[in-house]
């Protein structure tokens, strides 16, 4: 592997991370305020969907865009 095929991946992990980490720490929250809460149970699935979709969304356009 050449240098420059391991700062690709070294900067594709840190990335990936990054973007998992972002969305975990908002998903944390709403999924415990969804247990907490039932009556909200509802909205917080709604909203734990998007954050899902949106990391998703950001690691294929990463997967597939820049690499």
């Amino acid at each position: 592997m050449t240098p420059w095929a391991h700062l690709k991946s070294a900067t594709s992990l840190a990335v990936i991370t990054l973007n998992l980490a972002f969305w975990i720490a908002l998903a944390l929250p709403i999924s415990l305020l969804r247990f907490a809460v039932p009556p909200l149970a509802p909205g917080a699935r709604r909203a734990l969907d998007a954050i899902y979709r949106a990391a998703v969304r950001v690691d294929d356009f990463w997967l597939r865009r820049v690499l």
